[in-house]
């Protein structure tokens, strides 16, 4: 929706969001215009230049030519980077045509970033919470919620959709355990056995 924001109100042939973190490439996550080319997977050089440099990038004629080469006719290309926080999530891409006798706005270019890059980090928060809420914090394994939800949708199986198999297991004296050598040791067992089972069982099981 940001990127239509941009191609809308800023008179760009396209725009282009692309998503990453220090560690990880960028990669295209939203594309509007109708002068967006289909080649745009891959970050050109203006992207990447600033995401690694934090700040908002010019395309300068050799970056030019690059989006050119990939089918991207612009007169104008800039783009910002996508921070919240300190944390760089990726960067937005803004393209003018080139038929068009006007520059780009770089106030528009950020301000949309920033609101882009708050909206991705509520995403992310959201979808983190989510995650937590059903996970186990000892032993990293699904808790009682997630196996509940996970009951209700295998109640909604069709007789064709093959077998299911329950299986129940208990650990071989783990109270003993607990009460002899205290909760701590017994938090360790627990730990462990989530390890296991997060190491050895298959990731649709």
């Amino acid at each position: 929706r940001f990127t239509f924001t941009v191609v809308k109100f800023g008179n760009a042939a396209f725009a282009a969001t692309y998503l990453g973190s220090a560690d990880t490439s960028l990669s295209l996550a939203a594309l509007s215009g109708a002068g967006a080319p289909e080649s745009l997977h891959s970050a050109p050089g203006v992207v990447q230049r600033a995401f690694s440099e934090l700040a908002l990038a010019h395309a300068d004629t050799y970056e030019l030519g690059e989006l050119y080469r990939l089918g991207a006719t612009c007169a104008e290309a800039i783009a910002a980077p996508l921070v919240v926080d300190g944390q760089v999530l990726g960067a937005l891409l803004v393209a003018l045509p080139a038929s068009v006798q006007a520059t780009g706005d770089p106030e528009l270019v950020s301000a949309v970033a920033d609101l882009a890059s708050a909206a991705l980090a509520n995403e992310r928060r959201i979808a983190l919470t989510h995650a937590e809420a059903r996970r186990d914090a000892l032993t990293g394994l699904a808790n009682k919620r997630a196996f509940d939800e996970l009951l209700g949708g295998l109640a909604e199986r069709r007789p064709n959709d093959g077998p299911l198999s329950l299986v129940l297991f208990d650990v071989d004296g783990f109270k003993r355990a607990n009460d002899e050598h205290g909760h701590v040791a017994g938090d360790e067992i627990l730990r462990e056995v989530g390890r296991v089972f997060l190491r050895v069982v298959r990731s649709e099981d």
